[in-house]
């Protein structure tokens, strides 16, 4: 999980950890994602769309091109407008959740990206 927000990575890591009984770890960068990404294999990324050090599509991007995760599956949360999501032309699984998403909505669309539901 990649965002700015500290409240909203511990509020996401709490929630994911407790419904998928997973280990979430959590970013509060670009760069620190990149970092992680690098020594660790994720099986998801979720990226808050609202980062401040980097664009989210363009980290998303970055993040594809390293070894190994050019399929990983990817969620954006906090999309603002229809343009985000439609400029976003991936080759890999994404989802995007708006501003005002629910913790129903992101439980789905991370069942949906892990293949857990057809």
């Amino acid at each position: 999980m990649v965002a700015n927000d500290p409240q909203l990575l511990k509020l996401l890591s709490m929630a994911l950890s407790l419904e998928f009984a997973c280990e979430v770890l959590t970013v509060d960068s670009a760069r620190r994602a990149e970092e992680v990404s690098q020594r660790l294999t994720p099986t998801l990324v979720i990226i808050d769309e609202q980062l401040l050090d980097q664009d989210a599509q363009d980290l998303s991007v970055h993040l594809h091109r390293l070894g190994g995760l050019g399929q990983l599956p990817t969620l954006f949360l906090n999309v603002t407008t229809p343009s985000h999501a439609q400029r976003a032309n991936h080759p890999y699984s994404t989802h995007f959740l708006g501003l005002s998403w629910r913790v129903e909505a992101l439980y789905a669309a991370v069942q949906v990206l892990l293949g857990c539901v057809p």
